[in-house]
């Protein structure tokens, strides 16, 4: 029945849970010219005389009944499928009186029908109206009147509140509050072995009406957190809005309301208040009338938006705030959900896009290991990549947004290999080389100091020389921060540990001797302590090869060593002098 009220019987969401139904009492009805009888008594549902476990759904459909004067629904096992269809249709009348629903019952089945018979619809008594006290009223207010404010934490009541309200101030009636009642908490969270039609459907709101109907959610907790609520005003704020906003904003609360997870601590009109900012920026996402730099600008709109939403509903956080709980910024949950409901080709178009700055970096870590754990490394270091080049870019924000992303994710850089980490920190160094900006020299400073760091723990070689011959252009140009840099990365201390893998293998990487080069004082140095103490001669002359491979600037500074350099240095240098350069050696030996 609800599904008939809100599509029409012929919707594909409707057909489903009518097939699932008609299953459903072709199982429950016994065979043989047996029968289901469906009995109802105060707010009480009977199935075969035995109470049907109560809840919102059940106490509303029992209430509608009595209201209408309804005793018993008896169905017949050989009732047919277009009786059943029948059926339904007529008990989905959405008139707003309990005597007019009882008419066209009375109508629909008359006492001769043989399959599905309808026992009591006496007519309301005319007294109880003259009293002011009939049933269909005292139902209305018993919704409308919910104790204190439990309302506005209870999805099911909360949306039968909304709804009931709805019906009210468009009919002038408030009989109709039992009947939505079940209209929205008798059906389940999905269709059987369907979807939302709200994926099959564009989505009805344009930028303004989106802004009216999120007003009108804080305006239904404005209401429902009063000392004194006045739930009935729900059904004046209704009557004021637009036909388009009204149905989008109850459908939506319908849908939030019938899968809640009672384990969440989210109210259910927060949850419809992002559900509405979260399908109107894919749709205009999908549809291309929204690019990927315009995304973040649009959530942080609608977050304000709902800001004064969540200072309403905000008891939860304040409980968090108080324990030094970080409550994360509204405009940061929506872009969250939004990226969580983006198709994936549509993920992979706004990665690969000139825009990609503008993707916050979880979203781009996310779905970087997503690819690593199908396998897809080619398609994940074009992601990468991709982000990286906009180090370069000339605006300043995407400058800034890729050396904080590039900071928070240079582990993930690491993982998918190849070129990628080292390609992605030189592209960071020609962007600090450049930079005049303070504030993003900064954070583009920090992000080249996180990579370079990763590439000398992860021992990247090809991205520890893009680090050294960064450090080595900024020595002529900018000094002073070349200096700082330097000595934040730690290349030099990490050295003993690159010349001991250089020595176990048979052929020294290019990058790796790339990296020696770029440092031969250093490196000579320390190889010159390795050689005093090793005490094998295919390892000294593994190490003397090395030397020679780092030519004669290496040799150079050894001959300095044993010239000018402290007693343990000039010690140090006589052995390799001593293979590399016997007429210095005996020239500075004496």
């Amino acid at each position: 029945m609800k599904y008939v009220r809100l599509y029409g019987f012929d919707h594909r969401r409707t057909r489903l849970q009518f097939e699932a139904a008609w299953q459903e009492l072709q199982e429950a009805a016994p065979g043989q010219k047996g029968s289901l009888v469906l009995g109802v008594s105060d707010d009480h549902l009977l199935l075969d005389g035995v109470p049907v476990e109560t809840g919102q759904a059940e106490r509303g459909f029992a209430q509608l009944l009595t209201a209408a004067g309804v005793v018993s629904i008896q169905i017949s096992s050989e009732t047919t499928r277009e009786e059943f269809a029948h059926f339904v249709k007529a008990f989905s009348f959405s008139g707003s009186k309990a005597q007019g629903f009882a008419d066209v019952i009375r109508a629909a089945f008359p006492g001769d029908s043989a399959h599905i018979r309808i026992k009591g619809l006496e007519s309301v008594a005319a007294d109880r109206a003259a009293e002011g006290t009939g049933a269909d009223a005292q139902i209305a207010a018993h919704a409308l009147a919910p104790e204190t404010k439990e309302w506005i934490g209870d999805p099911g009541r909360l949306v039968q509140l909304i709804a009931a309200a709805d019906d009210a101030s468009s009919s002038g009636e408030a009989a109709v509050a039992s009947q939505l009642s079940f209209d929205l908490t008798a059906a389940e969270s999905e269709t059987p072995g369907g979807k939302s039609d709200a994926e099959d459907t564009p989505f009805p709101l344009n930028e303004k009406e989106i802004g009216e109907a999120l007003r009108l959610l804080t305006r239904f907790a404005e209401l429902g957190t009063q000392r004194s609520p006045k739930p009935e005003l729900i059904g004046v704020e209704l009557h004021r809005t637009e036909e388009t906003i009204r149905k989008t904003v109850l459908s939506i609360l319908e849908e939030v309301a019938t899968a809640h997870d009672h384990k969440s601590s989210t109210p259910v009109l927060m949850r419809a208040a992002e559900q509405l900012a979260i399908r109107y920026a894919l749709e205009r996402f999908q549809a291309g009338d929204l690019q990927v730099n315009a995304v973040r600008q649009m959530m942080e709109e609608m977050g304000r938006q709902i800001a004064n939403l969540r200072k309403i509903l905000s008891a939860h956080e304040d409980k968090m705030s108080r324990a030094g709980i970080l409550v994360e910024p509204h405009a940061d949950l929506l872009d969250r959900m939004f990226w969580a409901e983006l198709p994936e080709h549509s993920k992979k178009k706004a990665l690969l896009s000139p825009d990609a700055a503008c993707v916050p970096a979880r979203n781009v870590r996310q779905y970087v290991e997503l690819l690593l754990q199908r396998g897809d490394r080619e398609t994940a270091s074009a992601v990468l990549e991709n982000y990286a080049s906009q180090a370069n870019s000339k605006e300043r924000d995407y400058r800034a947004r890729v050396a904080n992303g590039l900071t928070q994710f240079a582990d993930v850089l690491t993982s998918v290999g190849g070129t990628v980490l080292g390609d992605a920190t030189q592209k960071l160094g020609d962007a600090l080389a450049k930079e005049s900006d303070p504030e993003v020299e900064s954070v583009l400073s920090a992000a080249f100091v996180r990579l370079s760091s990763e590439a000398n723990q992860r021992r990247q070689y090809r991205a520890v020389a893009q680090a050294c011959e960064t450090m080595d252009y900024l020595a002529s140009r900018r000094p002073a921060l070349e200096k700082e840099l330097r000595s934040r990365i730690g290349v030099e201390s990490r050295l003993p540990d690159f010349i001991e893998d250089a020595l176990n293998q048979q052929r020294v990487p290019a990058d790796l001797l790339g990296v020696l080069h770029r440092n031969s004082q250093a490196a000579a140095e320390h190889l010159a302590e390795r050689f005093f103490r090793s005490m094998r001669r295919e390892e000294c002359d593994r190490i003397v090869d090395l030397v020679n491979e780092l030519g004669m600037a290496a040799i150079n500074y050894l001959r300095d060593m044993l010239r000018s350099g402290p007693q343990r240095q000039a010690v140090s240098s006589v052995g390799l002098l001593s293979r590399l350069d016997v007429p210095g050696l005996l020239e500075l030996l004496p």
